[in-house]
């Protein structure tokens, strides 16, 4: 471990190829964007409504919760700030690592930058810094399968962000890295499917967490060097691996993915296939579909969806969502959303295929097939989905898809503010400025 802390002590936006800069830097804004919008979220609405009176700054003191007109003290920011990050499906998420690491602690580090008044410079550094050392540890585990990975193996690389935010010692960036470790949830997949939103309490909780970390290390408090491996071998992961000893060299980052679906990251390479085969065929043609994918996917099969969030999980309620969304444009749909969805859902089989699961480490395969009632079968094999790392113009599409998200909040002048500035992040000498860029 304390190759980790030599490298983080020594890391600096110098040594990084300007590429992967441009990739933290959409990932920003992509993720201001998913933030902007979560908190429109009508139970975050609510919990405002609790929190004002409690932990409510004014601009020129506290962290913005970002998309309101609201600014919270930066433990609470941070809290509702990674809510809402990951309310609607719509953060990134990396392959490698298996999960989403930026939610659980870019707003964290977002909030200490500003109330600190630190630079951009120094924010992107630690935000880089602290996704590269939690993807590592996602992408050398295997999770219990009862385990959501949201909360957990995420907020490992947090001692180290943090540190390098406030330019701790090699000492203080493991003690920290091991305490934020202690603070992993045993989120589980079951609450999820069921439209529990707790997972995205856990996440926030996760960011309150990292922004105690500073006043816990100093004063004292730290945590057993042993903790990953107590955790992750036989608690909530079934293997842990020596993580792999490429920092500097590899960026993880690069292969990160970007959601252009407000679902589950499963259900993307589906709806893809779905759609590539529904611009030519009636909707009144369609008899039955089947997808056949990799294990972790084919658990998203439920048809009995308690809510809107219990569907983001359901590759059937997802392709059926979407099939309307296509339809409606496409044949002028009389039928209510709800009616359709249902009727649809019904008709949608997913299934594991063993071979793609051999294959999910390093590529997600999913098959789709249309039978119509002639008995004619259309059938369509995708090994990607839309908003890969390596998605042709899509720097472009970010802007694009923040865009949508922004202006119905911000107003287009505002959120062409927003863009350049998070686009230009590095050149900002004080994040103070985001105080009142991301409030209305």
């Amino acid at each position: 471990m304390e190759h980790l802390a030599t490298f983080a002590k020594q890391f600096s936006l110098e040594q990084v190829p300007n590429e992967v800069i441009e990739r933290a830097k959409w990932m920003l804004l992509d993720s201001i964007a998913a933030i902007a919008y979560g908190n429109q979220h009508p139970n975050i609405v609510r919990l405002m409504n609790r929190l004002e009176n409690k932990a409510e700054m004014n601009k020129a003191n506290g962290a913005p919760v970002v998309g309101t007109d609201k600014s919270l003290d930066e433990q609470h920011a941070a809290f509702v700030n990674a809510v809402a990050m990951v309310s609607y499906e719509l953060d990134e998420g990396n392959p490698k690592a298996k999960g989403h690491p930026a939610a659980h602690f870019l707003p964290a580090l977002l909030a200490m930058a500003i109330t600190k008044r630190l630079s951009g410079k120094t924010f992107l550094e630690a935000f880089l810094l602290n996704y590269e050392i939690s993807a590592r540890l996602g992408a050398s585990l295997r999770l219990n399968e009862k385990i959501h990975p949201h909360g957990n193996w995420g907020v490992f690389g947090n001692g180290f962000g943090v540190g390098k935010l406030f330019d701790w010692d090699e000492t203080d960036m493991l003690n920290g890295a091991f305490i934020s470790s202690s603070f992993a949830f045993p989120t589980l997949w079951k609450s999820v499917l069921e439209g529990h939103e707790v997972r995205n309490v856990i996440i926030g909780l996760n960011n309150l967490h990292t922004t105690l970390l500073p006043d816990l290390v100093h004063a004292g408090y730290s945590a057993s060097a042993s903790t990953l491996s107590e955790l992750y071998t036989g608690v909530l992961a079934e293997g842990y691996e020596e993580m792999a000893d490429d920092l500097g060299d590899t960026y993880y980052i690069m292969h990160s993915y970007f959601k252009f679906y407000s679902y589950c990251r499963f259900c993307h390479a589906p709806i893809d296939a779905v759609l590539a085969l529904a611009k030519d065929i009636p909707l009144n043609e369609i008899k039955k579909i089947t997808v056949k994918t990799y294990g972790l996917a084919a658990r998203l099969d439920g048809k009995d969806i308690e809510n809107e969030f219990s569907g983001k999980f359901s590759i059937p309620y997802a392709i059926a969502s979407e099939l309307y969304e296509f339809y409606k444009l496409k044949e002028a749909l009389a039928v209510e959303r709800q009616t359709f969805v249902k009727d649809m859902m019904q008709r949608i089989f997913v299934y594991e295929d063993e071979t793609y699961t051999k294959l999910q480490s390093v590529k997600r395969m999913t098959a789709v097939a249309i039978t119509l009632h002639d008995g004619t079968v259309i059938e369509k094999e995708v090994d990607r989905a839309k908003g890969d790392a390596d998605e042709e113009a899509l720097e472009q599409k970010i802007i694009d898809k923040s865009k949508m998200y922004l202006q119905s909040i911000f107003g287009e002048q505002k959120t062409n503010a927003i863009i350049e500035m998070l686009l230009n992040i590095e050149f900002v000498s004080n994040l103070a400025d985001l105080q009142y860029t991301l409030t209305k």
